[in-house]
């Protein structure tokens, strides 16, 4: 990678047009920068905000620090946010999956959707394809289905509704929830206390973490009685401690004494938490750090 000069401060400014990824696609995308893997070549590039310059997922130079990448869909994207193409792999000139602009198609129509919905027949018909033909190739090129990239849409549009200080039902129907028992259902795995809880900054709750080294940096993991609360990755210990502490600033927060380790589980008070892979971490540009929003988190208690 060679780094090009001059560009730091326009780089700093433009950062936030970076692909708004949803979760699981971001944390997919991640892995695959991670792992250096040639199949995502031509389906979207990183941009390592130190350098200035953009790269192919397969790029062989030395992988970023965590809270230095930005994601984007197309190379032209990353250009007008100021970055520059890497000399070394040429990320420009990668070909063009076919499928991508397909893909995308059907993705700004869930985003654009009431409710962000995933009927797979009208998306089949955006596509102009199979519904199966679609499902298949969505998955294989986005990392998740159709279904689960509507889930993570909405439940990123309910988390922000509910640290605006929305009332929940309103937040719910909002984000395109269609009946409180459903999101109740799924609350524990996705955020490790109810979604009234969570607005409050997580008041009343005990939140304990943990950090370990692992294949990106330094991993924290939040958890509770209920499941995992949230996953943070970086360089330093400090930052994860203290953005954990912003996304709940009103629980009692205390450092466990488990030992971490990634992929793999926690063993705190009884309870068995099933940990996600480096492949569920999920990048948060604005806040330079990498976030697991909504992971399905078995939970089992130890006899």
């Amino acid at each position: 990678m060679v780094k090009a000069k001059g560009v730091r401060h326009t780089v700093a400014k433009l950062s936030n047009t970076a692909t708004n990824f949803p979760a699981r696609v971001r944390r997919g995308y991640l892995a695959a920068v991670a792992s250096r893997d040639a199949r995502a070549d031509g389906v979207f590039v990183y941009a390592v905000r130190s350098t200035g310059i953009y790269c192919r997922p397969s790029c062989a130079s030395r992988r970023p620090r965590a809270n230095q990448v930005l994601l984007f869909a197309r190379p032209e994207i990353a250009e007008r946010a100021g970055f520059r193409a890497c000399r070394r792999c040429h990320p420009q000139r990668a070909p063009r999956d076919p499928r991508t602009e397909m893909i995308q198609r059907v993705c700004a129509a869930i985003e654009t959707s009431e409710g962000a919905r995933a009927d797979l027949r009208q998306l089949a018909a955006v596509a102009g394809v199979s519904a199966t033909h679609l499902q298949r190739t969505f998955r294989k090129v986005m990392g998740v289905t159709p279904r689960q990239y509507a889930n993570e849409i909405r439940l990123g549009r309910l988390k922000s509704n509910l640290r605006k200080e929305t009332n929940v039902t309103t937040a719910m129907y909002e984000a395109g929830y269609e009946s409180s028992s459903r999101l109740y259902e799924q609350s524990n795995a996705q955020l490790g206390m109810t979604p009234a809880t969570y607005r409050r900054g997580g008041r009343g709750m005990n939140i304990s973490y943990s950090i370990a080294n692992c294949a990106l940096g330094r991993v924290l993991v939040a958890f509770t009685e209920r499941g995992i609360s949230a996953v943070f990755l970086g360089d330093n210990d400090g930052p994860l401690v203290t953005a954990l502490r912003e996304e709940y600033p009103n629980a009692e927060i205390q450092r466990d004494s488990c030992k971490l380790s990634v992929p793999g589980s926690i063993e705190s008070c009884g309870i068995i938490y099933q940990l996600p892979s480096l492949g569920d971490l999920d990048y948060f540009p604005a806040s330079d750090s990498y976030v697991v929003k909504s992971v399905p988190i078995p939970v089992s208690n130890l006899e």
